[in-house]
């Protein structure tokens, strides 16, 4: 939005603050994240005695989880076309309420049918919902500090995931399994408060003076599409007119597949994002399977989490003040993942001992932060501001796709093998080779392409 001319040839023009408000955006977001996204984390703690209690065996157990991970990624095909007619705020509500809801209706609920309702359906789709506000708002305060913004978001995670396990056991040894989810409860509805934080940007925006000559410059870039170093955008061609299908299409934004170089993105990011779901469940396992006990597992989850909370603090910045394209950080911490992870199982398996195993888990926990913190942000650099709620729901989509198509193929290769450690590193070489020949072939597209 542009201000009047003043005398001297210069104009004034509206960005984003770049801080401010925005670090409380950023306090709202963690706030939200540590006691709603950490909730996931918790189930087989939460439920390993109810479950039991109300005749609902392991194969129950896995279609709980199974119905509200697949719900939580399959929201993502409404939260673009909702956030069109409501803003973030507005929506962040919506979800914290439902997760709200949810835990307290689960803190009565006796049936499988019960928990899915209550559980899994209500803390699914409020999550859901959720999830792409977050860093929507951050989004639009931020533009030189966001990837440090969003590091801090994400810490709150972490510190959740660290924290909750802990509490979670105090309060069902004191309170039983209906108290604690009442407690838990009103944990998450801080989600509301974190959620009245996320005022409209508008309100906060700063006047910059533009001289004439920059602003014809700006406005050349951003119709190269070369704005702040982003990839080109593909031209989608005009509109056709068309009939209701069509018209859903564009309410959905389902045209950005269209876009090559966003589709194989989101495609790496899914695969990228299985894999290191995958390790994380397997690696406890794992851990047993090589003699470590109980203690000393913990210790070592621990680690890692604790070192993956100091990455998602430290990094962002080194990548702010280094100005390092979003993407290149994340396949570089691929990569090394890929490798870390490797050698975390080899040294497990060959020599067994905690405190060398330990120093391996705080590297790992370091650069799984460096992938982790880009997702978001590499889908971002990747479409314009417009149509960034539909393309973090689409990616929400085959994430969550992904999850449901190669996940059972890991746990395949497990069963065959009979081996944790073979199919760890089969993980890791997944998580590397995928995203890497994908990779490759965005490269090539887009050096034809700029032919």
């Amino acid at each position: 939005m542009m201000g009047d001319q003043t005398n001297s040839g210069r104009k004034w023009t509206l960005v984003k603050p770049d801080g401010g408000w925005g670090w409380l955006i950023v306090l709202g977001t963690a706030l939200t994240n540590m006691t709603t996204q950490s909730l996931i984390s918790v189930f087989g703690l939460l439920f390993i005695r109810r479950l039991p209690e109300c005749g609902i065996d392991t194969s129950g157990a896995s279609l709980i989880v199974s119905v509200q991970i697949t719900i939580l990624n399959l929201s993502g095909l409404v939260t673009g076309p909702i956030l069109k007619t409501f803003s973030c705020r507005q929506l962040a509500f919506a979800g914290g309420a439902m997760v709200t809801a949810g835990l307290f209706l689960t803190g009565y609920a006796t049936s499988l049918l019960a928990f899915i309702s209550t559980y899994s359906v209500f803390t699914g789709l409020g999550i859901g919902l959720l999830f792409p506000t977050r860093f929507i708002a951050i989004n639009s305060y931020f533009s030189t500090w966001r990837a440090r913004a969003v590091g801090l978001s994400d810490a709150g995670t972490g510190v959740g995931q660290m924290l909750l396990p802990f509490l979670v056991r105090f309060l069902l040894e004191e309170y039983t399994f209906q108290g604690t989810v009442m407690i838990l409860s009103a944990l998450s509805a801080h989600a509301l408060v974190g959620a009245a934080l996320y005022q409209p940007v508008e309100w906060h925006m700063k006047r910059k003076e533009v001289a004439v000559e920059e602003e014809k410059l700006q406005i050349k870039e951003e119709r190269n599409g070369l704005e702040d170093g982003k990839d080109p955008v593909v031209d989608e061609g005009p509109a056709k007119p068309a009939g209701k299908f069509s018209r859903v299409i564009r309410m959905m934004d389902w045209n950005l597949l269209r876009d090559q170089l966003f589709v194989i993105l989101i495609v790496e990011l899914g695969f990228v994002y299985t894999a290191n779901v995958m390790f994380s469940t397997l690696l406890p396992f794992f851990l047993e399977s090589s003699g470590y006990e109980g203690e000393s597992i913990a210790i070592c989850m621990s680690v890692l989490s604790g070192a993956d909370i100091v990455g998602r603090l430290i990094l962002p910045s080194i990548t702010d003040i280094f100005r390092l394209r979003t993407k290149s950080v994340l396949f570089l911490g691929v990569g090394l993942s890929a490798l870390a992870r490797s050698g975390l199982v080899w040294y497990g398996q060959s020599y067994g001992q905690l405190y060398p195993a330990l120093a391996i888990a705080c590297f790992v926990g370091i650069v799984r932060s460096a992938v982790i913190c880009n997702f978001n942000l590499c889908v971002a650099d990747q479409t314009s501001p417009e149509k960034l709620p539909s393309a973090l729901g689409l990616f929400m989509v085959i994430r969550g796709l992904s999850v449901l198509t190669l996940g059972p193929l890991i746990g395949y290769v497990r069963d065959y093998t009979e081996s944790y450690a073979l199919t760890l590193h089969v993980v890791s070489a997944f998580f590397l080779l995928l995203p890497f020949l994908l990779w490759l072939i965005e490269f090539i597209s887009v050096k034809r392409t700029r032919r």
